[in-house]
């Protein structure tokens, strides 16, 4: 399910789209086809920061919303961890606890 499928579901919302939907293979693409196009896109809000700060894009529903969305550090079983990613992950950890079960 797609994250606008996953919002509309949760808002109660019935999407029923007039045509087949633009896909998009990157937040950055999926941007710009929004705003030369007048159309709606899903992102994470920091790529789309700009766009609202300009006003090239509106947020018509708020600020956003959680979505259940996991996103994963799987590292390359075939080499061993550099320090660099080493300490990407330990950064990370004591990140994660900060901002509560996401």
């Amino acid at each position: 399910m797609q994250l606008l499928d996953l919002w509309a579901k949760k808002q109660n919302i019935v999407i029923a789209p007039q045509q087949a939907p633009i896909k998009a293979d990157n937040a950055a693409a999926a941007l710009e086809i929004a705003a030369c196009a007048g159309g709606i896109t899903t992102v994470m809000s920091t790529y789309a920061a700009t766009y609202l700060a300009s006003g090239r894009l509106v947020a018509p529903f708020g600020a956003g919303e959680l979505l259940p969305v996991a996103l994963h550090v799987v590292p390359n079983q075939q080499r061993r961890l550099s320090r660099s990613a080493t300490l990407f992950l330990q950064w990370l950890s004591g990140e994660i606890p900060l901002h509560g079960e996401i």
